[in-house]
């Protein structure tokens, strides 16, 4: 993945990455992260049901869903905690140290880093909804090609999440 000779101390920095242009529709990703809740690691279990190609830096759009498994997220900024519904719709964000501060975005084009946090963008297609997955250490992917799964229709769910962007944008 990386060229031999780059500094370990760099790749310890990035960790491994699963990046969006690598994912599949009807991928299931498992994050082990810390839970807001209890400070221990938990599980945060997504599906991909959309890759889209965007304009901006990351490449790539990507809408995930929850599938629950009892995790408490934290909300950006030190604004406290919250639990989310399964089957509740997320679009991608960024990978970085997001905790206490945006820094240290992740290197490479869009994706979810271990060693770093991830914040959705969007939270059941509310744009000024956000949540963060903190302190990543493992990612985990299954994805079956004979598999036939279907996604669910996002039109309407893209065409809010696409207004809300640009109205947040203007203001």
């Amino acid at each position: 993945m990386f060229h031999p000779n780059v500094d370990p101390r760099l790749l310890e920095m990035v960790g491994e990455q699963l990046m969006y242009k690598d994912m599949k529709v009807g991928q299931w990703i498992v994050v082990t992260a810390e839970d807001a809740e209890t400070g221990k690691q938990g599980k945060v279990v997504l599906r991909v049901l959309s890759i889209r190609e965007n304009n901006n830096d990351s490449g790539h759009d990507v809408t995930f869903e929850y599938q629950g498994d009892n995790f408490t997220f934290w909300l950006p900024e030190a604004r406290g905690k919250i639990k989310i519904k399964p089957d509740t719709f997320l679009e991608a964000g960024i990978s970085a140290n997001l905790i206490p501060h945006f820094i240290q975005r992740m290197v490479g084009i869009g994706g979810i880093g271990s060693r770093r946090d991830y914040l959705f963008e969007c939270v059941g297609g509310e744009c000024e909804k956000q949540i963060i997955i903190h302190k990543i250490s493992k990612l985990e992917t299954l994805y079956n090609e004979k598999e036939k799964f279907q996604p669910p229709d996002l039109s309407a769910h893209l065409a809010k999440t696409k207004k809300l962007k640009r109205i947040m944008k203007i203001s």
